[in-house]
């Protein structure tokens, strides 16, 4: 396992970046939701008025073999 830590892109909308991080949330709380505060649909309602697009670049994406694995939000 090699783990990548980069930063999001900053390209607003819905990104490749943007449908990737709600794939990994969807993934992870398939079976058993483990983030209760912070499923895909919030991910997708911060994209709304409420989300400052000049600090996407701030958010950190860890990746194994491209896969997202983690974030820092």
């Amino acid at each position: 396992m090699a783990i990548r830590i980069r930063n999001y892109n900053d390209e607003a909308g819905y990104s490749v970046d943007f449908r990737n991080v709600c794939d990994f949330l969807i993934r992870i709380n398939q079976n058993k939701v483990i983030t209760p505060h912070y499923l895909w649909a919030r991910w997708v309602w911060q994209f709304g008025p409420y989300m400052s697009m000049i600090n996407l670049s701030k958010i950190g994406v860890f990746e194994d073999n491209d896969n997202i694995v983690g974030l820092i939000t």
